[in-house]
């Protein structure tokens, strides 16, 4: 097959990979030719010498028949999202969609077979693509996220009614049930997240992390509006023993103090933070408030800890279903609590892990997506 996947993020930059990218991967392995298109830069950016050069080389070859392209646009969603209320931001998103193109309008020339896309800016594109089949992999709430142009929420509805999906694949139930009520003529299935098993199988733990393994606790991920780094803080006070590692891009203000136990290491590669996590005894995933009402049930990094043998301690905003495999706590001393007790968890649950972990596995994941 011919696939088009619709991510956000690039191939090689900072930080996890997301789930779009490990299922362009996973296609690419089994032999399909995929065509990843990441999320739209303005034309004001490949004024730089280094983007221009990045755009003119593409299709950029990635590995044996994954590609990935980056189309070009008026205005980066980002500074959309600032119009917001005012005339120009409807504007601003028609104008976008009127001259966003990719390199030699290769995405625009070809027919896929399949275009899988998910909850995020480059759905702007999908006008402009062709494909017998369609698949929305329904990954998250868009309104939910902070800095979202009303305007592309309501292309997401025009895109749900409309458009010619073959399937949504959902990451959760309560994902699901939200599209159901509102759309209950759309083709709906469950598909979880995945994980990379064989990545994480021969990763080798980090041998500068290794030496204090039990107590090192680690958050790997983004530091968004619904991360509570004010109770991660906290936390690390309980705990003085403990080394807290934080690596991540910060999409918020960065602490002006922190104990000495929190180490904030910013942004790292995939491979490399599964070794980071292969050397800690506990994941983080503290999530606020402000996370209620997302929808998210189990998130990526959760799997991705228990794949890295950790134990995993959560708030409960964090996700459903995530007992009894992590442990909860909201306040400092029951997350320093949650902590302590984790660190039993994955020995506790061995066998139960391993099948969960083996049922996740992306190449499960999308037969799954792809099942008649």
């Amino acid at each position: 097959m011919k696939v088009c996947v619709l991510g956000t993020h690039s191939f090689g930059g900072d930080g996890p990979k997301v789930g779009t990218q490990h299922i362009a991967e996973t296609l690419a392995r089994e032999g399909h030719e995929v065509y990843y298109v990441t999320s739209q830069v303005s034309f004001l950016t490949l004024l730089s010498g280094e983007h221009r050069a990045k755009y003119l080389s593409e299709p950029r070859r990635l590995a044996d028949r994954l590609f990935q392209l980056t189309p070009a646009s008026l205005l980066p969603m980002r500074t959309i999202a600032l119009l917001e209320g005012s005339f120009l931001e409807p504007l601003a998103m028609r104008l976008n969609r009127a001259v966003e193109r990719t390199r030699g309008r290769l995405l625009e020339g070809t027919l896929f077979d399949l275009c899988i896309f998910s909850a995020a800016g480059s759905m702007t594109l999908l006008p402009r693509i062709r494909a017998r089949r369609y698949i929305y992999r329904h990954n998250d709430v868009l309104a939910k996220f902070e800095r979202v142009p009303p305007s592309l929420l309501q292309f997401e509805r025009r895109l749900l009614r409309h458009h010619p999906i073959w399937r949504v694949c959902s990451v959760n139930e309560a994902l699901a049930e939200s599209l159901r009520t509102i759309y209950p003529d759309l083709p709906i299935k469950v598909v979880p997240n995945g994980i990379d098993c064989a990545l994480f199988r021969t990763a080798e733990p980090d041998p500068g992390l290794l030496r204090t393994k039990s107590s090192n606790v680690v958050f790997v991920g983004v530091f968004d509006f619904w991360t509570d780094v004010d109770l991660v803080v906290a936390t690390a006070s309980v705990l003085a023993d403990h080394s807290f590692h934080l690596f991540g891009k910060w999409n918020r203000p960065v602490p002006a103090a922190v104990p000495g136990n929190v180490h904030m290491h910013g942004p790292i590669r995939h491979r490399a933070a599964v070794a980071k996590m292969k050397a800690c005894s506990v994941g983080l995933i503290p999530s606020g408030s402000r996370n209620a009402g997302r929808l998210v049930a189990r998130p990526l990094k959760f799997y991705e800890y228990l794949a890295a043998g950790l134990g995993v301690a959560a708030t409960s905003y964090a996700g459903k279903g995530l007992e009894p495999f992590a442990v909860l706590g909201d306040t400092p001393e029951a997350l320093a609590e949650a902590i302590l007790r984790a660190k039993s968890v994955p020995e506790t649950f061995a066998a139960d892990i391993e099948t969960t972990l083996k049922e996740l596995d992306w190449h499960c994941i999308v037969e799954q997506m792809l099942a008649e």
